[in-house]
């Protein structure tokens, strides 16, 4: 899927805010709630965004991992 996202929404967020996500086309968004850090780990590599509040912990190594493309600050 050439020119598309996929971005990886991994705690609760308004309807309206998911909604605003999938109007853009370029954005593949799933909605996954609740993973554990092993979890997320596992399903991370193939996204380009995560997008999360404060009840996901995301672990140092997987902020590590190469075959991750995310840009965090």
């Amino acid at each position: 899927m050439a020119g598309t996202f996929r971005v990886l929404l991994s705690d609760t967020l308004a309807q309206q805010g998911i909604d605003v996500l999938r109007s853009h086309p370029e954005f593949q968004v799933d909605v996954k709630t609740g993973l554990k850090p092993a979890e997320l780990a596992e399903i991370i590599a193939p996204y380009d965004a995560l997008v999360i509040r404060s009840s996901t912990q995301v672990p140092c190594h997987v902020r590590r991992q190469e075959a991750v493309s995310l840009q965090l600050p």
